[in-house]
């Protein structure tokens, strides 16, 4: 039956990926409420704020491609950071069209605990995987975004 309209199981690839997700934004909130930081940051941009301050003066371009996400997706995504004053975005000086990321003063208040937390996921994230499991995994995760990207 496999390959069949009726042939499905609840643990395929799609739903444990949307399961992993969901999962993980509920993590995500429940640390930043732990952590005091629910106030500051918002759910889904605590990756965009980590990859600006790693990469001050980078491009939205950038950021859609490390993340894999359309600009208009990245775009709103720093709205929210820009609306709590995390991030302000300057007009690149050799492309007008284009805008440079860089964290506010608030941000960089904010950077300490933000990192503090993302280690904090990857220790619950990575208990009772050695090293190589979790690069095993971050490789097959990376070979599903690229089959996703190429459909």
């Amino acid at each position: 039956m496999e390959g069949t309209t009726e042939s499905y199981e609840l643990n395929d690839l799609p739903f444990q990926l949307a399961r992993s997700y969901h999962a993980f934004r509920h993590f995500a909130v429940k640390t930043l409420t732990s952590e005091g930081l629910s106030d500051h940051v918002k759910p889904g941009t605590g990756g965009l704020f980590l990859a600006i301050a790693k990469e001050e003066g980078c491009h939205v371009k950038y950021l859609s491609e490390q993340f894999r996400l359309p600009k208009a997706t990245i775009t709103g995504l720093l709205r929210t950071l820009e609306d709590d004053d995390l991030v302000r975005r300057e007009k690149d000086p050799e492309d007008a069209r284009a805008f440079r990321l860089y964290l506010t003063a608030k941000g960089r208040d904010l950077l300490p605990s933000m990192i503090h937390r993302h280690h904090r996921v990857l220790g619950t994230l990575h208990e009772g995987l050695d090293e190589e499991e979790v690069e095993a995994l971050k490789r097959m995760l990376r070979r599903v975004l690229d089959n996703i990207a190429k459909s």
